[in-house]
């Protein structure tokens, strides 16, 4: 929070400076409707009337100052939600692979919009609050200073009181803060799996079972929010009893200072207005800074996203590559399972290698391990001589493409699945549709490589949605593509099909994993790695 608030420091300050005048606006009503007041008992009409005049300028002037302070608030309140987001995404960015795969995307989805949200409602708006009632609180300490002491001391040992007692709360609301959190991250993991579950449950009539596992969820969840806010309803009846106490003894002071003549009449208007700025700011101190400190978590959890050295953009190698993977002595255990034993193996440049074992045998870890994504291995695997644990993943990324079994369609056009981001050429797009047999069905459709394919590319066939990642990657000529058997859940035609093209590749090597050699490629193996 602290960091939030620094870096927009200047739309605060300008943010203090509209609340100064807002406050200062609303005392000064307090001095004209006192002056009302006065000219009533004397009397006086044309006091009166031009009391009232300047009161209802001043309340256009408070007026017109608090339409801008909420736009004002509003905006900035925007623009910390968006360095927020940017901020989670940037640290997801330039976190390792394993890391990312520590939480599910749904988390991370729940982090961008449930978390932001919270921090901004239970936080930020909070601290505008407090912000507020701050600059009243001590604007009408010193205007009752100069009205008389015996009002000042008042206020301050009831103040004393106010604070004390919410205090007792503060742990509850943390705590309470972080069980709502991670409830709303639970529910967003559940709705996300069981919608994306919609047609199999349809195919097995199973949707009520869907109903019943969200609607349990939701109920989970509103009884997590419920208690949350309970708790809070506790902590504002805490600081409610305190605030009417201060504002009941203000009103009783001035009224004995109004009976000795020390104050006016008129001045209760004032007492009263300004013991409501300080108890009413007082009374829900408390509240405020329990709900800025329970975002405390949020942005642990969000600092706690690591940034790792491997993420940081650098100079790429050279495309050209005299030497390919060796592997010497390498071990590698998922906690105290091994998974690979003493492993020694060259992938020679140019060649095509199948990677083939039972299930379990290592097959998914060692192109892992190839691709970058595990790097707590022991024993050496250097790219072109350069052990690749010490690599950026951009630096080691220039010359290799891992291509999963699903890899994701965006929603979007044929291009922007293509590009994601880079630029190239049309002539550069429609080769690399050619050569997987997409040419033909892109250019028949009139806007061509415009051409929308819908979420996950719906409008797609299974087939067509594997050729196109095909293309995306040959589009891009990396010298090693390392394949997680993109076509173990295709017919034996497209696998056929897409594997004569990806291992027909000049200058590329290939190195996949499958369970199933085709006759019809094996001749375009040039080496077969079986793991036990």
């Amino acid at each position: 929070m602290k960091e939030l608030l620094n870096k927009f420091k200047f739309r605060n300050l300008i943010m203090v400076i509209i609340l100064i005048l807002l406050t200062v606006t609303e005392i000064a009503t307090s001095f004209t409707l006192s002056n009302t007041i006065n000219a009533m008992i004397a009397q006086n009409i044309d006091n009166f009337i031009r009391a009232i005049v300047i009161t209802f300028v001043i309340y256009f002037i408070f007026l017109l100052i608090t339409y801008i302070k909420i736009l004002y608030q509003n905006k900035t309140q925007e623009s910390m939600k968006i360095y927020l987001r940017s901020k989670i995404v940037d640290r997801l960015v330039h976190t390792d692979y394993q890391r990312y795969h520590k939480h599910k995307p749904s988390t991370y989805s729940s982090w961008l919009m449930n978390d932001v949200n919270q921090i901004s409602s239970e936080s930020l708006s909070p601290f505008y609050e407090l912000l507020a009632g701050v600059v009243s609180l001590v604007i009408s300490i010193i205007t009752l200073l100069s009205l008389h002491w015996i009002l000042l001391a008042y206020t301050l040992i009831a103040l004393g009181l106010i604070l004390f007692i919410p205090k007792l709360f503060n742990k509850a609301i943390l705590n309470g803060s972080i069980k709502l959190t991670t409830e709303n991250e639970a529910y967003l993991s559940k709705i996300t799996d069981y919608l994306n579950a919609y047609d199999t449950l349809f195919a097995y009539r199973q949707l009520s079972f869907m109903q019943e596992r969200l609607n349990k969820q939701a109920k989970k969840l509103s009884d997590v929010s419920y208690k949350y806010q309970k708790l809070m309803a506790l902590v504002a009846v805490a600081g409610g009893f305190g605030n009417i106490l201060g504002q009941i003894g203000v009103f009783a002071v001035t009224g004995y200072l109004v009976l000795n003549e020390e104050l006016s009449v008129g001045s209760i208007m004032i007492t009263t207005t300004l013991a409501g700025n300080v108890f009413n700011t007082a009374g829900n101190l408390s509240q405020y800074i329990s709900k800025i400190q329970s975002s405390k978590p949020i942005f642990e959890k969000i600092d706690g996203i690591k940034i790792s050295e491997r993420s940081n953009h650098t100079d790429h190698f050279s495309n050209t590559l005299d030497n390919g993977y060796a592997l010497e002595n390498v071990d590698f255990s998922y906690k105290d399972d091994p998974i690979i034993n003493d492993l020694t193996i060259k992938f020679d440049l140019a060649k095509n290698y199948a990677i083939t074992g039972e299930s379990g045998s290592g097959k998914s870890t060692l192109l892992n391990l190839l691709g970058g994504r595990l790097d707590n291995y022991q024993g050496s695997i250097t790219l072109d001589g350069k052990e690749i644990s010490g690599e950026t993943y951009d630096r080691l990324y220039d010359n290799i493409l891992y291509i999963d079994q699903n890899p994701h369609i965006f929603d979007g056009t044929i291009r922007e699945n293509l590009e994601m981001g880079e630029s190239y050429s049309d002539k550069e797009l429609w080769i690399a549709l050619e050569k997987v047999q997409l040419k033909d069905l892109i250019a028949c459709n009139e806007e061509g490589l415009n051409y929308y394919i819908g979420e996950s590319g719906r409008f797609l066939s299974g087939g067509q949605k594997q050729r196109l990642s095909i293309a995306r990657s040959l589009l891009r000529k990396k010298k090693i593509l390392l394949l997680d058997e993109v076509t173990s859940s295709l017919d034996h035609d497209t696998a056929v099909s897409i594997e004569n093209i990806l291992l027909s590749e000049e200058e590329t090597s290939t190195i996949m994993i499958t369970h199933n050699l085709y006759k019809e490629t094996a001749d375009k193996i040039d080496y077969e790695i079986k793991l036990n």
